[in-house]
């Protein structure tokens, strides 16, 4: 037990913590893994955005292990501690900078998103019109070229018949 007057759920949360800052840990990596997939130049605000999401949580778990230390050592009571993740406290203030930086990841990736959909949606628009013209074009050629066939006979294995 660590002493925290929380009984055994100190030690309960304390692992919670601690497993969820490796799940944290093991996406960011996954994150890089990802980016350098893009290559140099690609994908550059996401870098800069992972990159403050990592300072946020250094800053923030450097200070919940202060503030761990601290109480264990008995140089700040538990009140002390819990204070300090209450509304006002430094912690909470921490927390919230890394839930910001986090939601400026999100906002950016719902933002290119939206972008590639739209550009994908005129590449599309572009393709359709350039086989209605390549249709229209061999349709043509089939009305005013004789060597094109107009007759389909399904009797002589799938061939045209000129």
């Amino acid at each position: 037990m660590l002493g925290f007057g929380f009984g055994d759920d100190g030690e309960y949360f304390l692992e919670r913590i601690s497993n969820h800052e490796g799940i944290v840990e093991e996406n960011i990596n996954n994150y890089y893994n990802l980016l350098n997939k893009l290559g140099i130049g690609e994908g550059e605000k996401e870098y800069q955005l992972v990159k403050s999401i990592e300072k946020a949580l250094t800053d923030y778990e450097n200070k919940k292990n202060q503030l761990v230390k601290d109480l264990q050592s008995g140089l700040i009571t538990t009140e002390e501690y819990l204070s300090a993740f209450s509304k006002e406290g430094e912690g909470r203030q921490l927390a919230n900078v890394t839930d910001d930086a986090i939601q400026e990841l999100i906002d950016y990736n719902l933002s290119f998103a939206a972008q590639r959909i739209e550009k994908n949606e005129l590449q599309s628009r572009n393709s359709i019109f350039v086989m209605i013209v390549v249709i229209g074009i061999s349709c043509f050629l089939q009305e005013e070229i004789p060597h094109f066939c107009k007759e389909f006979s399904p009797g002589t294995g799938g061939e045209f018949l000129c």
